[in-house]
């Protein structure tokens, strides 16, 4: 009997790589890529029928989120946090994320604590100061998402950090971003919101006045 051909194929959270064996039963398996990253390999009735849709991960965040609706933890953790843990994973491991270059692509990952269990990355949040406001950030950027390297900082800290090591050309001139600032006499807090939340040239961050 011919193959059927799964190859590229997605079920579920999973996308068939290639043929993998034919089993005892002589069913066709398949090896197969997360989106969370790992890889699995799963029998062609199993993928067709909707048995497996995921390497486990799916499964366990289903139990994770049952766990929550009978626990004590904030609803805005629940959502908020579950979105930054999947978030950062797709990021490093979704080939067809739109921010994949600038993690996965780069070799940034995510460590194994915090890969595979959501519980260990919430537990780390509280404990180190998440709130609602609050994004997540590594320390070195080219380092991975990991305890040491990671910590929770708002969104004008995080654009200042970038600035920092950014420099913005005007006039034939390179200067730090907090230096355009100084020499303007432009809030550095109202530059920041004009680059990096506004998207304003620097042009016209420097050249319009504050109301």
């Amino acid at each position: 009997m011919k193959r059927l051909e799964l190859k590229n194929k997605r079920f579920g959270r999973l996308r068939v790589l290639s043929f993998s064996h034919v089993n005892n039963g002589g069913q066709s398996c398949w090896l197969c890529l997360c989106d969370c990253g790992n890889k699995i390999v799963v029998g062609n009735g199993h993928l067709r029928n909707g048995h497996t849709k995921s390497c486990g991960c799916l499964s366990r965040e289903n139990t994770i989120n049952r766990s929550y609706k009978h626990g004590n933890a904030k609803r805005s953790i629940r959502t908020r946090l579950y979105g930054i843990w999947a978030g950062i994973k797709v990021r490093c491991y979704n080939t067809k994320s739109i921010r994949y270059d600038r993690y996965g692509g780069r070799g940034i990952m995510v460590c194994d604590e915090w890969k595979n269990d959501f519980a260990v990355f919430r537990d780390w949040a509280v404990a180190n100061g998440y709130k609602d406001n609050l994004q997540i950030e590594r320390v070195n950027n080219d380092g991975n998402y990991e305890p040491a390297n990671c910590q929770w900082s708002d969104v004008v800290t995080q654009a200042r950090n970038r600035s920092n090591n950014r420099y913005f050309y005007f006039k034939g001139e390179k200067l730090l971003l907090k230096d355009w600032a100084l020499k303007y006499g432009i809030s550095i807090n109202t530059l920041i919101y004009r680059i990096y939340k506004a998207r304003w040239p620097i042009e016209r961050a420097l050249t319009i006045q504050s109301q």
